[in-house]
């Protein structure tokens, strides 16, 4: 994340903004920059890998929340991944279209104002700074970044423009490059003059436990840069170490049934788990529970779908590792109770983080049950 110690006090208006066009790279560097500083506000703290894989994961939720059930990522739980709201929304658009450019930005105040915090805007403002200073440069990794500082000329502003000091290092981190040797007072010309970064090991280590099981947080440095539109600090974000996970696709097998049975139905409805002749007769005075237990090998983001059919509604308590996750699962109506009316629905009951290990997911309902022909966690 890049931010800014001290920046002029008086913010370009977006409409002279407009009229001097960043060149393309400078202006996806731009976006990135204020990408990274949303994420890293908002809602890197929620999830435990890469700042690629992170920002992925968190995309990937709000391209399919359209035709999922958002409350799927209670997970997730310490940020709001309600994309219905509109304040997720704004900040979603930004972090994840990628028809998303910097014009747009500039020229929304007030989408500037909810969905960015306001160390991403003063970034933005940075890049195209009326001083004619300019940043461009890349973020390959949370171990390297990229940076060039350089003067174009714009209309009503000196031809040229000095760095008011050099650059500094602090922190786990290595520079070199042009930058580093650059004098106070030098003047700026139109070249770019930058500084290549990279994040040695870190002595400073938080270790954590996540969804995925335990992870550590490597805190980076900073590279402080003396320029003649203010001073500006381009500091590493965390870097997140998490578990390797690779998501397994598993069938699930019941492990313990109560008030239920597996084919007791006979021949014309197969191998379903269903009720029990006592439970049949007791209607709703009896328990139905089935539980599967499963021990996965790999962490991962698992989608948890069941294959099952019913005539009427009936739904079920959902529950994995003790915890509810949702009371109406399983109460789609298929239409019919016959074997070969069964439907695996097109959106998973439940999409959750799991670790490696043993996992025990359970359905429970005070009433007659739908006719289950199978269960499987896939990756999501």
């Amino acid at each position: 994340m890049i931010r800014p110690l001290l920046f002029r006090a008086l913010l370009v208006a977006a409409i002279s903004l407009c009229l001097i066009p960043l060149p393309t790279s400078a202006q996806d560097f731009c976006l990135e920059v204020a990408r990274r500083g949303l994420f890293d506000t908002y809602a890197g703290k929620s999830f435990y890998s890469s700042y690629d894989e992170s920002r992925t994961a968190y995309c990937r939720k709000y391209h399919e929340a359209s035709s999922s059930n958002t409350g799927l990522f209670a997970a997730y739980e310490d940020i709001n991944l309600d994309f219905t709201n509109s304040d997720t929304r704004e900040k979603a658009e930004l972090l994840c279209n990628n028809t998303y450019n910097l014009a747009k930005l500039l020229s929304s105040n007030e989408l500037r104002a909810q969905a960015l915090s306001a160390n991403a805007v003063k970034i933005v403002q940075a890049c195209v700074d009326a001083a004619g200073v300019r940043f461009n440069g890349t973020f390959p990794s949370e171990d390297r970044l990229t940076l060039d500082v350089f003067y174009v000329p714009k209309l009503g502003v000196a031809g040229s423009a000095v760095f008011t000091g050099p650059a500094e290092v602090k922190g786990s981190v290595t520079c070199n490059g042009p930058l580093k040797s650059v004098k106070k007072g030098t003047p700026l010309k139109n070249e770019a003059v930058g500084v290549a970064c990279t994040r040695d090991a870190s002595s400073s280590v938080e270790n954590k436990e996540g969804p995925y099981g335990p992870y550590r947080i490597e805190k980076g440095g900073s590279l402080t840069v003396f320029t003649s539109a203010g001073l500006y600090d381009m500091e590493f974000p965390p870097k997140v170490v998490g578990p390797a996970c690779a998501a397994q696709t598993l069938e699930l097998a019941p492990k313990t049934l109560t008030g239920l049975c597996v084919g007791c139905l006979g021949s014309d409805y197969g191998s379903v788990i269903t009720d029990t002749v006592a439970a049949s007769n007791s209607g709703n005075a009896m328990l139905r529970v089935a539980e599967y237990e499963v021990d996965l090998t790999a962490c991962g983001d698992y989608r948890l779908s069941f294959r099952y059919t019913s005539a009427d509604s009936r739904p079920v308590r959902l529950s994995v590792d003790g915890v509810t996750w949702n009371t109406a699962a399983l109460g789609r109506v298929t239409g019919t109770f016959a074997f070969s009316g069964q439907q695996e629905p097109p959106s998973p009951e439940l999409i959750l983080p799991l670790r490696a290990g043993h996992h025990v997911v359970r359905l429970e309902r005070q009433g007659p049950f739908p006719h289950i022909g199978g269960a499987r966690l896939h990756p999501y």
